[in-house]
């Protein structure tokens, strides 16, 4: 029969030409991990099957190098289990199995310190589920395979770490190098993504993305857009994650 084979290789599409092109490889050949695009606009990977049996081992993919570095590993080697982005930019990943076991452990990646920690249980082990960031900040599972075969179960994730009040956007003031200011309303050190386009009617998918906004004071985050002044107009969308 056909041998199976784990790859490190990765690849990526441009929406615009329809092309996909080779970018700097994994360090870790692996399968039925889940890639989450953090708020800085690095790619997070972590867990997953390889040759040897479930990873632990994470790793941060940079798209303006194209390389791949090493971050804190989980404590826990797991595949299979389903992965979250909460809304103040901390990573969630719950479940999954490390074939010999369900688990119904989950662990929270900080993108500052780079480091795990354990988090809440789910009621029951499950791997292969689906997962749906709400839109009031909870994470709800669906489903999945147990002990005991297929799950019809769910169950909602709520944490203060997805704590988030509505954000109020004042007038932005321009200043020099292209950098804008501007000021939200928000519960302390939550993360958002900035983006841009240079037509409003563009698809929000099309829309570049940039880093920032960063908070340079609680509550008071700053824009920082470089090649503002190329442009004669650009638009920019602030969301958190």
């Amino acid at each position: 029969g056909a041998s199976l084979a784990y790859m490190a290789s990765a690849e990526l599409y441009d929406p615009l030409s329809g092309a996909w092109t080779a970018t700097g490889p994994m360090a870790v050949s692996r399968a039925t991990e889940t890639p989450i695009l953090l708020p800085n606009g690095k790619v997070l990977i972590a867990g997953g099957e390889s040759s040897g049996g479930s990873v632990a081992g994470a790793e941060l993919y940079d798209w303006t190098t194209g390389t791949w570095t090493s971050t804190g590993p989980l404590s826990t080697p797991r595949e299979r289990n389903q992965t979250a982005l909460l809304p103040n930019g901390k990573v969630l990943v719950a479940g999954g199995d490390n074939q010999a076991s369900y688990f119904n452990t989950s662990e929270l990646y900080d993108p500052a310190s780079e480091a795990w920690s354990s988090d809440a249980t789910l009621n029951a082990a499950r791997n292969n589920f689906a997962s749906t960031l709400l839109t009031n900040g909870n994470v709800l599972a669906v489903g999945g395979q147990g002990p005991s075969g297929f799950l019809s179960s769910t169950e909602v994730y709520t944490s203060s770490n997805i704590t988030v009040t509505a954000a109020r956007l004042v007038p932005a003031a321009r200043l020099s190098a292209g950098t804008f200011q501007c000021e939200f309303t928000n519960t302390p050190d939550v993360s958002f993504i900035a983006c841009y386009s240079t037509n409003p009617s563009t698809p929000l998918t099309n829309w570049k993305v940039i880093s920032g906004p960063s908070e340079v004071s609680p509550g008071h985050y700053q824009l920082s857009d470089p090649q503002a002044g190329s442009n004669s107009r650009r638009f920019y969308r602030i969301r958190s994650p």
